[in-house]
């Protein structure tokens, strides 16, 4: 294998036989030998194939079940494929199941040294290292306890600082971290993102897809046991993402295609046109917005749309406050955002314009939504309707995307009971990316991001009594 690759896989397949019941099981011990078969064969892995570069981080993801664990508990050597092969180049570091490899009856002390041991290190190694992985554990003195006194967030504290201070050129994570605090979590992606950044490859299991897209470039999808796609992270994940909204009935409309532009009818056009000048008109609306934007088309010819086309969007454009489009705004600036769309079916039902502000990589950085308020639209087809939010540009200087829609619910409703009516979701019109824009370094002083809210500090001196 080339020296550029840590891992390759070759049509890897794992399966189990399955029993109804002990008699079954008894039958098939006694008389496998002499060709007689009893149970069925479940696959839990069926011809997988795929390599990772060394230094590159790959995500895997999929429903319960789909494979993932049993996938790198064969890359990681614990269990043995039934079809096809593995290679794996490098020291590999492994947070499989929670306290794998751990023996509960030693102290936290001894584990270090046996778990370290195992993956390679002298005990010289070990003792310089050792006072790294303390720190990081933050176990304190329950490193002198037996492991069976931990709590499961203590064990996972040491595996994480075991498997990761001794520099693995390849680490396997299989949703280890789940069971950490937020700021241990926040600790361990950290060092993460060090570690790749230094040539580690990663190999990481999470069923956040925010989390696969932030630290992976690549990703799996895995169901049912087979491949389901391969390639890069945030498509992967936008395509996952829409497959785990169709299991919860959610329907999305046609995928796959890029956005079109949406031609209008001349009276239409025309209704849309007339008078249009720079600024906002006498409603307050950008004058912009009804004209032809050359920005907007070149978007939607590029980037993926979906939805049931109750409603398509025109045009999507981001002003100032007076209504002058801009592709760059100052820190703390006041965006507005602005959606004009056209009707084409009847419509009678709550709605929600929503818009997912990304960095370039795809990760959340922040969302628009008017939560606390039930919007309804009744409206005919050949109806043209604008739609708007603003917000103020608290944002590192950088380059931003927007990916923004419109949903409604299939009984017209948007609660059930005291909640959102999540399950009855229908996507009308949904842009994978609507709008690109940037933000100015701050003049003052350079931002940390992503997003840097300013606002005014109270301060009072309390007088000392007599």
């Amino acid at each position: 294998m080339s020296n550029d690759i840590s891992i390759k896989a070759e049509g890897l397949s794992k399966a189990y036989r399955m029993f109804s019941d002990m008699n079954q099981r008894l039958k098939h011990a006694l008389l496998h030998s002499f060709g007689k078969e009893y149970g069925s064969v479940f696959w839990a892995l069926k011809d997988i194939s795929f390599e990772v570069k060394r230094g590159e981080s790959v995500g895997i993801v999929g429903e319960n079940g789909a494979g993932k664990s049993t996938l790198l508990q064969i890359l990681a050597g614990t269990l043995q494929p039934n079809e096809g092969w593995a290679d794996v180049n490098g020291r590999i570091g492994a947070l499989l199941e929670l306290g794998s490899g751990f023996n509960p009856e030693f102290t936290g002390r001894e584990n270090i040294y046996m778990n370290a041991a195992v993956m390679g290190l002298k005990n010289k190694e070990i003792d310089k290292k050792f006072d790294e992985i303390l720190d990081f554990a933050d176990i304190g003195d329950f490193v002198e306890q037996p492991l069976k006194t931990y709590s499961s967030g203590m064990k996972m504290r040491l595996a994480f600082a075991v498997n990761t201070c001794i520099e693995p050129e390849i680490l396997i994570v299989d949703e280890a971290l789940a069971v950490g605090d937020a700021v241990f979590q926040s600790k361990c992606y950290t060092r993460l993102r060090k570690m790749v950044e230094n040539g580690t490859s990663l190999l990481f299991v999470s069923h956040s897809v925010d989390t696969v897209r932030s630290l992976c470039s690549r990703a799996l999808w895995l169901n049912h046991g087979k491949s389901v796609m391969w390639g890069d992270a945030k498509e992967v994940c936008k395509e996952y993402e829409k497959f785990c909204w169709k299991k919860q009935g959610i329907e999305i409309g046609t995928e796959g295609s890029k956005a079109e532009k949406i031609e209008l009818s001349p009276e239409v056009l025309k209704a849309l046109n007339d008078g249009v000048e720079d600024g906002l008109d006498e409603r307050g609306i950008p004058n912009s917005l009804f004209l032809p934007n050359p920005d907007f088309d070149n978007i939607l010819a590029s980037h993926e749309r979906y939805g049931t086309g109750e409603l398509h969007i025109l045009n999507y454009l981001l002003t100032d406050s007076g209504g002058i489009v801009k592709k760059t705004f100052d820190y703390n600036e006041i965006i507005h955002i602005w959606c004009i769309a056209e009707i084409k079916k009847n419509v009678d039902s709550d709605f929600a314009f929503g818009v997912t502000v990304k960095d370039l990589k795809g990760n959340v950085v922040f969302q628009l939504q008017d939560t606390y308020k039930i919007n309804h639209l009744n409206a005919l087809a050949g109806d043209i309707h604008v739609f708007s939010f603003k917000f103020k540009a608290s944002l590192t200087h950088s380059t931003f995307s927007i990916r923004s829609g419109i949903v409604a619910y299939k009984g017209g409703h948007a609660f059930s009971g005291f909640q959102y009516n999540f399950n009855e979701l229908v996507v009308w019109d949904m842009l994978e990316t609507a709008a690109l824009f940037s933000i100015n370094q701050c003049p003052l002083y350079p931002i940390g991001g992503p997003v840097s809210f300013s606002d005014k500090l109270f301060t009072l001196k309390i007088e000392k009594e007599e």
